[in-house]
């Protein structure tokens, strides 16, 4: 199955207007933050090479990554590589 929602990670979101939304017509569930979660500041650069990896893992796919300034969001580009 494919599917072509995409991918929201919140790492370290203000979640003020966010109660406003439900999630994929999902009332039950919200919306959190891995910041909220894990009871600290989550840095998204943090995040960035284990989420691509993990989706490298699962996908067979390659990123190609780019160094970006501190404070800045992760930037990749999605490159095909050969399945093992």
């Amino acid at each position: 199955m494919v599917s072509l929602h995409g991918l929201a990670l919140n790492v370290d979101t203000d979640l003020t207007y966010d109660r406003l939304i439900t999630p994929c017509g999902t009332p039950e569930f919200g919306i959190t933050s891995m910041a909220a979660q894990l009871g600290r500041t989550v840095a998204p650069a943090e995040v960035c090479d284990v989420l691509l990896a993990c989706l490298e893992g699962a996908f067979s796919l390659e990123f190609a990554r780019e160094i970006v300034p501190p404070g800045r969001r992760c930037r990749f580009r999605r490159t095909l590589s050969q399945p093992a």
